[in-house]
């Protein structure tokens, strides 16, 4: 009995832990062209390497992308950075 209880409290440690480190699980972000409402996965990795080569990328911004379809300017649907900083469509929206 102890033994399953102690594995139940670990994996809620564990999915605490996850989710302050914004590491759910998903190595993709979702992202939304403002223009025509396209969605695009994009990788986790890739989004977290944009501010990395970008040298005037501001922390406080969300990584951008273009929209392959029509030009316009795309927007994560929900993005948590490495510093802590959320990004959610609904705050361009």
């Amino acid at each position: 009995m102890k033994k399953k209880r102690s594995g139940i409290s670990k994996n809620k440690q564990k999915k605490k832990y996850l989710k302050q480190f914004a590491s759910t699980g998903k190595s993709s972000v979702n992202y939304i062209c403002l223009k025509c409402g396209i969605e695009e996965e994009i990788p986790k990795d890739v989004v977290e390497l944009i501010p990395l080569f970008d040298e005037g990328a501001d922390p406080l911004t969300a990584p951008q992308f273009t929209c392959e379809k029509c030009g316009g300017e795309m927007y994560p649907e929900y993005y948590k950075n490495p510093m802590g900083i959320e990004f959610r469509m609904s705050d361009v929206r």
